[in-house]
C-alpha cells in the first residue's frame, strides 16, 4: 500500500500512517514512482484519484490498482464536503498532521465501514469505476451542437424544477436531488 498526495511543487507518499516521505515534483520523481503507480499488486491510495489521473495520464503513466479516500468518505456521508480533506478527516476522527498518513489511516477507516454499512460492492463495481470512466470521457471530450443545447436548455431547466418540486412533496421535505 502506498498513499500519493501531489501538492504544489511537492509529491508526498506514505506506506503506513505513521511515517510521511516528499519528494520534489518533477518528471525525474515521477519516472521513479511510474513501477509502483503500474504495478496491480500495489495498492494506491488517493484523496482525488480522478484528478491524480489526469496528472499522471499528462506524464504518460498508467496507473493500476488505486482508491479513493474522497470518493468513500462520500458515500458513507453525502452531506460532507469531500472537496475539503480537513472535513472529510474530522469526519472520520483522523487528526494525522502528515496530510498523506492520514489517506493511509482513512482508508482502513473506509474499508471498514464501507463494508459494514454494506456499501463495499457499491464502492467497488460502481463507484469507483465511475472515476475511471469520467476520467476518460474529460479527456477525450465531446461533440455538442451549441445552437440545440441552448434551445433546449430552458425546457429542461423548467422541467427539472417540476420534478424536484414533486420530490420534496413526495419526500415531504427539501433534499439535495444533485446528489
Amino acid at each position: 500500500v502506498v498513499a500519493f498526495f501531489v501538492a504544489e511543487d511537492k509529491i508526498q507518499f506514505a506506506t503506513n500512517k505513521e511515517q510521511n516521505f516528499e519528494v520534489e515534483f518533477s518528471q525525474q520523481s515521477l519516472d521513479l514512482f511510474k513501477p509502483i503507480f503500474e504495478n496491480e499488486n500495489i495498492l494506491k491510495i488517493f484523496y482525488n484519484k480522478k484528478a491524480m489521473l489526469h496528472l499522471l495520464d499528462k506524464n504518460n503513466i498508467k496507473q493500476k490498482n488505486s482508491v479513493d479516500v474522497s470518493l468513500g468518505a462520500y458515500l458513507l456521508n453525502s452531506n460532507l464536503q469531500v472537496s475539503d480533506a480537513s472535513i472529510a478527516f474530522d469526519y472520520l476522527g483522523i487528526e494525522n498532521s502528515a496530510f498523506v498518513c492520514g489517506l493511509v489511516e482513512a482508508w482502513e477507516y473506509l474499508e471498514q465501514h464501507l463494508k459494514e454499512e454494506k456499501m463495499w460492492d457499491l464502492y467497488n463495481t460502481m463507484e469507483l469505476p465511475l472515476v475511471d470512466i469520467l476520467f476518460d470521457m474529460e479527456k477525450t471530450g465531446i461533440c455538442v451542437n451549441k445552437e440545440i443545447l441552448s434551445e433546449l436548455r430552458p425546457i429542461y431547466v423548467d422541467e427539472a424544477k417540476r420534478l424536484e418540486k414533486q420530490i420534496f412533496n413526495l419526500a415531504g421535505c427539501e433534499l439535495n436531488v444533485s446528489s
